[in-house]
């Protein structure tokens, strides 16, 4: 296996394609897609994604510490972990986030397989929000593989996916042609325990505080939606989340 690289660079990344079939003259289905997602303000982050960062991941000092994002689109979370002290790498497949993240000096990761080859107990946190979606099951364990390897004892995992269990995740998961598998807690525990991955919190994902009467209407619509939730779990006898969006946070043993 070949010495993975890791330094701020032009060059694509080696992540898997998703297995469909291209328009013609197109190279993937990730072509255009930063404009297609409006990527403009890139490695910048706002009051709101500071308060949203801050409630995602675990009461933790990042000063000092190793970061990765997979999938770092805009850069926003790899802004924020940089601006509290930590050291950041990224991987992405879009042309444009690639030639932001090489202007900010931002290191790349090309091939995450041969990355933790090279680089075990590296991080203290990964993250991939909104990416696994992307990818087949298949693709998945594969990068929860490396992703164990590449993790310190105790390193955190976080993950944001549309809720597979819930028919509020179909608009997420069927809104972007990019989209594969439909995903759930059991389902990423099933590849994950083995691995020796503990899920630590799996929730709806987490809303910005905001200020003032946006601050009351987001805790007027957090109230609703737990209300709403148990209502529903009532109704059809099952225990599951409502939310269209959710977030589980593992921790490697």
């Amino acid at each position: 296996m070949r010495q993975a690289e890791m330094r701020p660079q032009k060059q694509s990344p080696k992540m898997i394609q998703p297995n469909t079939d291209l328009p013609e003259g197109s190279t993937s289905n990730y072509d255009g897609y930063s404009v297609w997602k409006n990527w403009n303000d890139f490695f910048r982050f706002s009051a709101d994604d500071s308060s949203y960062f801050a409630k995602e991941v675990p009461a933790m000092s990042l000063k000092g510490k190793e970061v990765l994002e997979i999938g770092f689109g805009e850069g926003r979370f790899l802004a924020w972990a940089q601006a509290r002290g930590a050291g950041v790498a990224g991987m992405e497949l879009d042309s444009r986030s690639l030639a932001a993240a090489d202007a900010a000096g931002i290191a790349l990761v090309t091939d995450i397989e041969a990355h933790s080859a090279a680089h075990q107990d590296r991080y203290a946190l990964i993250a991939a929000f909104d990416v696994f979606e992307h990818l087949t099951l298949s693709q998945i364990e594969a990068h929860l593989v490396a992703i164990a390897k590449l993790l310190e004892p105790g390193g955190v995992l976080i993950l944001r996916y549309p809720n597979g269990q819930s028919p509020f995740g179909l608009s997420p998961q069927n809104g972007d042609v990019t989209h594969i598998t439909a995903l759930s807690q059991a389902k990423i525990d099933q590849l994950a325990q083995p691995l020796g991955f503990v899920t630590e919190r799996y929730a709806g994902s987490a809303m910005p505080q905001g200020r003032g009467i946006v601050r009351l209407r987001r805790a007027i619509i957090r109230g609703l939606r737990r209300l709403v939730g148990r209502l529903l779990n009532a109704l059809f006898n099952v225990e599951i989340i409502w939310d269209s969006v959710v977030t589980q946070v593992l921790r490697k043993a």
